[in-house]
C-alpha cells in the first residue's frame, strides 16, 4: 500500500479518535454533573423514612392515683405528741405524696406523714398526689404541767376489812384515778397490761363501744369524769361509793395517777402505796340462834337472834353446792390469790358481789331480826345454806362463820 494511503487512513483514525475523545469527555462530564445534582438533591430533600407501626392508645388512668385514704381521719393530740399517718393509694402506685398542714404552728407534718402537735388549737393535714387528696383533722390540747410531786398521801389507816388514805394533790384542778386493791390483783394487771392505766383504758373503751365497734367518745369521756376524782379527799370505800371489803391480814395496795379527762391517758406516773389489813379478832362468845320455819319453794320464815343484842351481823343464802365448792373443794386450787377456803367464799363471793350495792340495807342487820321478807330461794326441793357471822365496819368479821343447812319446799 502506498504511503499516501496509509497516511490518509491514519488521519481518519486520528480524526475519529479526536471526535470520540470529545464525545467521551462530554458524556463523562454530563455523568458527573448528574451525580453532583443527585448528591445535592439528596442533601436538600432526604428520602422519607417509613412510618412506624402505631402503638395502641394508652390508658390515661393506668399510672394515675384515683383515691387516697388516710388513717386516722381525726386525731386528738396533746402538745409535743406525734402521730404517724397511714396512707393507702388506689391503685397502689409508688407516687410521691405531698403532705401539708393548714397551720403548722398548731400541727406540723413532715414529708413522711408524721404529725407533731405544736400548740393548742385545730389544724387540717392534707395528703395529695397529683389532683387527688385526703385530709386528717387534728385537735391539739394543752399539755398539763405536772408538779414534781403530784400527790401527798398521808394518814393511811387499815381495818380488818378495808383501808383509807388522805389525798392532797399539788394541782387542785388535776383529775386523778385512785383505788385500793389486793396486791395479787395489782401484780396481775402489771404483768398483763404493763400499768393500771392501760387496764383502765381498755376497760372503759370496751364498756363504751357503739354497735359498730367504735368507741362512743362522749360516753367514754363521761366514764372518765365519773370514775376520776379532783381536789383533796379521804379515799375509802364510802367516799368512792364502793363497798369492796378485803380479807383480814392481807396485802393490799393503794394506786393513784393523774389522768387526762379527755383521753383517759395517765399524765403522771402511777404511785403505789403498800398496806396490810388488820388481823381478825374473833369473839368466841358471839353466837346466833336461827329459827327457820314455814319453808316453801321460794321462801321461808327466818328469825336470827345474836347472843349480843347490840351486835351487827351479816347474812346471805346460797345453794349448798355453791358453798361446798368453795369451802370444801375437791382439789387444791387458787382463785384470785386466795387459797380456796372460807375466806374466799365470804369475802369474794358474798361481801364484794351479792350485796355490793345494798350492803347496809340488806346484808347487815343488828340485834334480833326477822329476815323473811329479804330472804328468797329460787328453786324448789333444793339444798340451801344460810351463812351468818358477826360483822363490824372497822373490825371486819367478829365471829365464827356459821352455816345453817335447809331445803326448800315443793312447788
Amino acid at each position: 500500500m502506498s504511503e499516501y494511503v496509509i497516511r490518509k487512513k491514519t488521519n481518519h483514525i486520528d480524526l475519529i479518535m479526536k471526535f470520540m475523545s470529545k464525545q467521551t469527555h462530554r458524556i463523562i462530564a454530563s455523568f458527573l454533573s448528574l451525580i453532583v445534582a443527585f448528591a445535592l438533591a439528596s442533601c436538600n430533600d432526604p428520602a422519607p423514612k417509613p412510618n412506624p407501626t402505631p402503638e395502641p392508645n394508652p390508658d390515661p388512668k393506668k399510672d394515675k392515683v384515683t383515691e387516697i385514704v388516710l388513717t386516722p381521719k381525726d386525731a386528738k393530740l396533746t402538745e409535743g405528741e406525734t402521730l404517724q399517718l397511714q396512707v393507702k393509694l388506689t391503685p397502689a402506685l409508688e407516687h410521691k405524696i405531698i403532705f401539708t398542714s393548714s397551720d403548722a404552728n398548731i400541727a406540723s407534718v413532715d414529708d413522711k406523714g408524721t404529725i407533731t402537735a405544736q400548740k393548742e388549737g385545730k389544724a387540717v393535714i392534707t395528703a395529695k398526689v397529683d389532683d387527688v387528696s385526703a385530709t386528717c383533722s387534728v385537735e391539739v390540747t394543752k399539755k398539763n404541767v405536772v408538779p414534781a410531786k403530784p400527790f401527798e398521801l398521808t394518814d393511811l389507816r387499815t381495818t380488818g376489812s378495808n383501808a383509807s388514805v388522805m389525798i392532797k394533790p399539788a394541782d387542785k384542778n388535776m383529775r386523778y384515778m385512785a383505788a385500793f386493791m389486793r396486791r395479787t390483783i395489782y401484780d396481775r394487771y402489771i404483768q398483763n397490761e404493763g400499768s393500771i392505766n392501760a387496764f383502765d383504758l381498755a376497760f372503759w373503751k370496751e364498756a363504751t363501744k357503739k354497735p359498730d365497734g367504735t368507741v362512743n367518745e362522749e360516753q367514754f369521756k363521761k366514764a372518765i369524769m365519773r370514775d376520776s376524782n379532783v381536789g383533796e379527799k379521804v379515799f375509802d370505800e364510802k367516799t368512792n361509793n364502793v363497798r369492796y371489803p378485803f380479807p383480814d391480814d392481807h396485802d393490799i395496795v393503794f394506786v393513784i395517777y393523774g389522768v387526762d379527762p379527755d383521753t383517759g391517758k395517765a399524765i403522771t406516773e402511777e404511785y403505789v402505796l403498800d398496806a396490810h389489813t388488820q388481823k381478825r379478832i374473833v369473839n368466841e362468845n358471839l353466837t346466833f340462834k336461827v329459827d327457820i320455819t314455814d319453808v316453801k319453794a321460794t321462801s321461808a320464815k327466818v328469825v336470827v337472834t345474836p347472843s349480843d343484842p347490840n351486835t351487827t351481823w351479816f347474812w346471805s343464802v346460797q345453794k349448798k353446792r355453791f358453798v361446798d365448792f368453795y369451802i370444801h373443794p375437791t382439789k387444791d386450787i387458787d382463785i384470785e390469790g386466795y387459797a380456796t377456803n372460807e375466806d374466799y367464799m365470804v369475802f369474794e363471793k358474798l361481801l364484794t358481789g351479792i350485796y355490793a350495792n345494798d350492803f347496809d340495807k340488806i346484808a347487815v342487820q343488828k340485834g334480833k331480826t326477822d329476815i323473811s321478807e329479804l330472804l328468797h330461794t329460787n328453786s324448789a326441793n333444793t339444798d340451801y345454806v344460810l351463812i351468818i357471822f358477826g360483822w363490824d365496819e372497822v373490825k371486819g368479821i367478829t365471829s365464827k362463820v356459821e352455816y345453817i343447812n335447809f331445803r326448800s319446799g315443793a312447788n
